[in-house]
């Protein structure tokens, strides 16, 4: 049995997110004629897209700096929060 590596299951997620992109680009336009309900649940799934991506962002990121370490640089910099990077008061 092969093992699996690394390069070869990102090449599989971005082919993944290839046939994403095309999938949104027919639902969108099968969008065009819907009704109201149709319309509010297919934003319901658009709202939850966008939290998917924000994970998926994130999961990428911290892989990024992990391989990049193994690659001997440097990790990246902690990200700071907007507040944060504005100077507003933590709460």
């Amino acid at each position: 049995m092969e093992r699996p590596f690394c390069a070869d299951r990102l090449l599989l997620v971005t082919e993944m997110l290839q046939a994403a992109g095309e999938y949104l680009r027919e639902a969108r336009g099968s969008c065009q004629d819907g009704d109201g309900t149709m319309m509010r649940l297919a934003y319901d799934h658009v709202l939850n897209l966008r939290d998917s991506i924000r994970i998926l962002e994130k999961k990428i990121h911290e892989l990024e700096g992990e391989l990049r370490v193994k690659l001997g640089g440097t990790p990246p910099a902690t990200r700071k929060s907007k507040a944060a990077r504005s100077g507003a008061a933590p709460r």
